[in-house]
């Protein structure tokens, strides 16, 4: 008998101890699970209320560079959005013509020259005679006259000669100004007249920056204020200036107004570039610096998780709407929703809803 009640405990230990630990995984799965985040404490700072804007580069001064003379282009020297120097060539005219008119004028005048000094001695004689009064005054005033006639005709060709050195002077069509290359309006081959534009010519040195600011800083955004400007695709090109004037003008699809900076740069920076503005509105005022990690948002409007902390690294995090301003270094300005020392998830927010406890661990801010 006593063996066989040995027997039977120990066929039934297995069963006793799947049921043992049956019953402890379903106490343990039957308390909440909680949730690991890391927060941060958000830190109170004193910064200059800066407001941003994003615009474009254009320039100063546009010109269409026209050509002096008539003639016909030999050959463009540039492209479109080159960057030149002034005096830099940009477009050649055929001289051939020119040249061939020269010639003829030269030689024309030649013959006038000799006209003249043929002339001039008969006048020379027809004096001596007249005194010797051999000839009569009439006879001396009409060859006064006919050599007076021929050196009024080299006048005329003297004339002729100059326009065609003009010409001939302003066959190359230079930049007036240092700048770029905004457009061609010519080709090789090409007939142009005196005046007619070559090509559109931007400045390069004196530009204006055309800011975008919301109209909500209508009021704020004033004349006279220092800008801090930087290229979008190169944040070390930063140059400052001074707002020159604010258009009247909201635009009703962005709800922006418009606000022009005038710079004078070194020429490298160029018309039609992006430009990221930075405006500094109030000296001082307090804001409290968060991980970017930290923000959430809900149909674009920020809020955060705040921890009501408890014994042990227990708290429950509390949704938390938040209003915020630029970047600060690696860190965003929240300008009012939290205060100083308040504790701010940063990691695990994305699992984690109003109200809800969890455990926490204290990172480095």
């Amino acid at each position: 008998m006593l063996l066989r009640s040995r027997m039977k405990l120990t066929s039934l230990a297995p069963l006793v101890l799947s049921f043992f630990c049956l019953f402890y995984l379903h106490t343990a799965m039957s308390k909440p699970l909680l949730t690991r985040v890391g927060a941060v404490p958000g830190r109170e700072v004193i910064l200059p209320e800066v407001v941003t804007a994003q615009g474009t580069l254009n320039s100063q001064k546009v010109t269409y560079v026209q050509s002096a003379i008539d003639g016909r282009i030999k050959r463009i020297a540039v492209h479109k959005d080159q960057l030149i120097s002034k005096g830099d060539p940009i477009v050649y005219i055929d001289t051939t013509q020119l040249q061939n008119e020269k010639n003829i004028v030269l030689a024309q005048r030649n013959r006038i020259n000799i006209a003249i000094e043929a002339q001039r001695q008969v006048v020379e004689k027809a004096t001596v005679l007249y005194k010797k009064k051999v000839e009569t005054l009439s006879s001396l005033q009409a060859e006064t006259v006919k050599l007076n006639s021929i050196v009024a005709e080299r006048k005329v060709v003297d004339a002729q000669l100059e326009k065609v050195d003009y010409g001939l002077e302003n066959t190359v069509v230079r930049a007036p100004f240092s700048g770029k290359i905004q457009e061609m309006k010519v080709t090789a081959g090409s007939i142009v007249a005196a005046g007619s534009p070559v090509a559109l010519l931007i400045n390069t040195k004196y530009l204006k920056a055309e800011l975008q600011f919301s109209q909500s800083l209508r009021n704020k955004i004033k004349p006279g204020m220092t800008v801090r400007l930087r290229l979008v695709h190169n944040n070390a090109m930063k140059i400052t200036g001074k707002i020159t004037k604010i258009l009247p003008i909201i635009n009703p699809e962005t709800l922006t107004f418009t606000a022009v900076v005038n710079i004078t740069t070194d020429g490298v920076w160029n018309p039609g570039a992006g430009i990221r503005a930075y405006v500094i509105i109030k000296d001082k005022r307090p804001v409290i610096l968060v991980p970017p990690s930290a923000l959430l948002y809900d149909n674009g409007l920020p809020y955060v998780f705040k921890l009501e902390r408890k014994a042990n690294y227990h708290a429950v995090a509390k949704r938390v709407k938040v209003k915020i301003g630029s970047l600060y270094y690696d860190k965003v300005q929240v300008v009012s929703g939290l205060k100083d020392g308040d504790l701010i998830v940063v990691h695990g927010n994305d699992q984690i809803v109003n109200n809800q406890s969890v455990l926490y661990i204290k990172e480095e801010n």
